[in-house]
């Protein structure tokens, strides 16, 4: 069991959906297939902790899975 951070990604949030489709998907790759609940919204999940389209995340984690704290992270578009 892991007690790295969990960073939560809003897809439900129509901009950010499509920069986590390029650039979580696509370009890093790194997103983690399934997801999870925070207060019955769904979020897309990854461990990269130096994305390098990071905009924001929160201070204080919003909960934890299994020990790991989650971090509800907003993404910027990085134009090449």
């Amino acid at each position: 069991m892991s007690n790295d951070p969990i960073y939560a990604l809003a897809v439900m949030i129509p901009e950010q959906e499509q920069i986590i489709t390029k650039h979580c998907f696509g370009d890093c790759g790194k997103i983690i297939i399934g997801g999870v609940e925070i207060e019955g919204v769904a979020f897309a999940v990854c461990r990269t902790s130096d994305c390098p389209y990071l905009d924001r995340q929160m201070d204080e984690p919003m909960g934890d899975v299994d020990g790991s704290p989650v971090y509800v992270r907003k993404l910027k578009e990085v134009k090449p």
